[in-house]
């Protein structure tokens, strides 16, 4: 997608949201290794929060299984919260949590 590479020019930091529904699970694994493959190494140590949203859906996959597939241990700068959009659960951390690591990563360069 051409808008993609545009939008995602000069960022500080990334909240990456996963769609925990189970059927989502590869599509979520094919979002996240697009985006390493646009920003290279880069993405090893941009701040970063993945949220696991929909986490009030009966079928959904473990955060831990997504994060041990996507080696989660190799990042620099990155978090991870489980969110439930339609009433706002945990949206507010996800965002506090990339300010934080975005001015920790600012601070520290």
């Amino acid at each position: 997608m051409i808008t993609r590479p545009i939008t995602l020019q000069a960022i500080d930091g990334i909240i990456f949201i996963a769609d925990s529904q189970r059927s989502a699970y590869y599509r979520n694994l094919t979002s996240w290794n697009e985006l390493c493959n646009y920003y290279e190494e880069r993405i090893l140590t941009l701040p970063k929060v993945i949220a696991f949203n929909k986490q009030d859906k009966p079928e959904k996959f473990s955060p831990r299984e997504f994060l041990d597939n996507v080696n989660y241990f190799k990042y620099n700068n990155v978090a991870y919260r489980k969110t439930v959009a339609v009433n706002g659960e945990g949206i507010l951390d996800c965002f506090e949590e990339i300010l934080r690591l975005i001015f920790t990563n600012f601070y520290n360069n």
